[in-house]
């Protein structure tokens, strides 16, 4: 239908949603000093931080002779493009406005957005590899994964790449497969 969106495109939207449903749990102590209203604030700046940061980062990055040519291309958000770098200056800078202008330490916002934010990155990346932008190095192993139709045909060998969604979402979460 229309509103379908790859696995890919919506990762973004997912992580920030789990991130949002951690942020309250992140600092049961903090919670009667922040309305839900504040907790909205701050998922807002956060969320406006990371995408417009990711965004420019990408065009700067990997696109700036598309910027040149083509300026309104940077508002064409379902084209895609967000780089990792840019989204954590973004975000790192949203934090930074946030505090100054509610006052929270900036150390305790940090301290509560990290469970979210290893959510959110493992989404992330799971995101990237099923764009086919997570790839490990070649190899030749049993637990390849063939990247094209023609791969998989063509079955496991050299030309297939080691699934590194695994290990590293698995390290940033700290969980274990």
């Amino acid at each position: 239908g229309c509103c379908w969106l790859p696995f890919s495109r919506s990762s973004p939207l997912r992580g920030f949603l789990l991130a949002g449903l951690l942020l309250p749990r992140s600092a049961p102590s903090h919670r009667p000093q922040r309305p839900a209203s504040k907790v909205t604030d701050f998922m807002v700046a956060i969320v406006i931080g990371v995408m417009l940061g990711g965004r420019i980062g990408s065009f700067l990055l990997y696109h700036p002779e598309q910027l040149r040519q083509d300026p309104l291309s940077f508002f064409r958000i379902w084209e895609g493009g967000l780089s990792i770098q840019g989204s954590i200056i973004g975000g790192i800078i949203a934090l930074i406005l946030y505090c100054k202008r509610y006052s929270p330490s900036f150390f305790k916002c940090t301290a509560i957005t990290v469970p979210g934010l290893a959510a959110a990155r493992g989404i992330g990346r799971r995101g990237n590899f099923s764009n086919q932008q997570a790839f490990g190095s070649r190899t030749d192993m049993p637990w390849c994964i063939p990247s094209s139709v023609e791969q998989q045909r063509a079955g496991p060998g050299i030309q297939n790449p080691a699934p590194t969604d695994r290990s590293t979402s698995a390290f940033k979460t700290g969980a274990r497969h």
